[in-house]
């Protein structure tokens, strides 16, 4: 559409299918039901529950490293932002290339969110973190060397692979930590908020880099952080008890 529909009618037609699709799947997503699980008896108040937090994060230590592992991550996964401007601007990728190249990250996460969740289900989340890391080690080092645009193929390729591993198995692997069905919303809470921080501030960084220093800094410094993260999940955090009910 980008290629064949001139200027401003093709990116707006584009802008307004995702729209119709956004639509589309609400619907679904409002047929959901979750399950009912019973609230405790007493109110708790808001000090108590702070405390409670604090508790948390005191007496679990696997917990905050798996915590520090994810706001690592964010930067291990910084660059992906920045790929298809890169390969727009430097490697000269058409349209074309960059809807392709775009497809290729969708599709990869697609066919990843099943096979990485089965196995995380069946085997460990933390190794599946762990080839996450392995991946997005490898998509900014591709992005970093790469000398042609085709190259961009397998980027984005393992860029899905990582992204899967740090939103999809992270949400998976939290509940786990949770001692009692009703704690998870507790865990999940405390968790997207203080990782939430290290998500405002990894594409801010990688921009700043790319500005001050070119791209293949931001790459290099994302691949840093991918070997950082991985080795803090292989040495230091191990797989919670599955969580059940």
């Amino acid at each position: 559409m980008l290629e064949r529909i001139g200027l401003p009618i093709n990116f707006a037609a584009c802008f307004f299918i995702t729209v119709g699709a956004m639509v589309v799947s609400w619907f679904f997503l409002a047929q959901t039901r979750e399950p009912t699980i019973p609230s405790p008896q007493a109110e708790m108040q808001a000090s108590d529950f702070r405390a409670g937090l604090l508790g948390i994060l005191r007496r679990d230590a696997n917990y905050r490293w798996f915590l520090f592992a994810r706001m690592l991550f964010q930067f291990a996964t910084m660059s992906f932002a920045f790929y298809t401007v890169y390969a727009v601007r430097q490697l000269n990728l058409d349209d074309l290339g960059a809807g392709l190249m775009t497809s290729v990250f969708m599709g990869a996460q697609i066919i990843a969110n099943p096979v990485m969740g089965w196995i995380g289900d069946r085997v460990s989340h933390r190794l599946v973190m762990e080839v996450g890391g392995l991946a997005a080690i490898a998509s900014a080092l591709l992005a970093w060397w790469a000398p042609s645009a085709n190259w961009f193929y397998l980027v984005f390729i393992c860029a899905g692979i990582a992204n899967v591993a740090v939103w999809t198995i992270t949400m998976a692997m939290t509940i786990d930590f949770a001692p009692q069905p009703s704690d998870r919303p507790v865990y999940v809470g405390l968790a997207n908020t203080l990782v939430a921080p290290s998500v405002i501030l990894a594409p801010l960084f990688g921009g700043w880099l790319a500005d001050t220093a070119g791209y293949s800094a931001t790459f290099f410094a994302a691949a840093v952080g991918g070997i950082i993260t991985t080795l803090m999940l292989h040495l230091l955090l191990r797989d919670p008890p599955r969580a059940t009910g």
